[in-house]
């Protein structure tokens, strides 16, 4: 027992090596990726949107889904400050994920743009090399 903790050093963490074998890590890895590839699709406040009417749909009681669709979608009930506050943070928070997630993939999309263009111009260059060697080839009769 001592070795082991020698080995990994103070303060590090370590996993089991069979921790990912683990069938209920599989499923949260596989959870994750599935909420990862819905995010990219729908955008995070639609995710968020999903989310939200998934745990509503499983966990509240038939009154209780009356009551949320009456308060925050009709507009039945009484709107007070603290629910529109609630209501605007949420917004703003999901805005700024999305903004944040947006930004990420404009620089990637750009950085990958500036690869295929330097690949562009050198495959430009060696063209126009080829056609250059052709000519001079003709020119001396070669």
């Amino acid at each position: 027992m001592q070795n082991k903790e020698a080995d990994r050093g103070e303060g590090e963490t370590r996993f089991p090596e069979d921790a990912l074998a683990d069938p209920k890590v599989q499923i949260v890895i596989r959870l994750l990726e599935i909420a990862g590839a819905l995010a990219e699709r729908i955008s995070w406040p639609g995710l968020l949107l999903l989310v939200i009417l998934l745990i509503m749909w499983t966990f509240s009681s038939p009154e209780q889904k009356h009551e949320i669709v009456d308060l925050y979608i009709l507009g039945k009930s009484g709107w007070t400050f603290h629910r529109g506050i609630i209501v605007s943070a949420v917004a703003a928070l999901v805005f700024i994920a999305q903004n944040r997630v947006c930004k990420r993939r404009i620089t990637k999309l750009e950085r990958r743009n500036a690869e295929l263009q330097t690949r562009n111009d050198e495959l430009e260059r060696r063209v126009l090399d080829l056609v250059k060697q052709s000519a001079s080839k003709e020119e001396t009769g070669g």
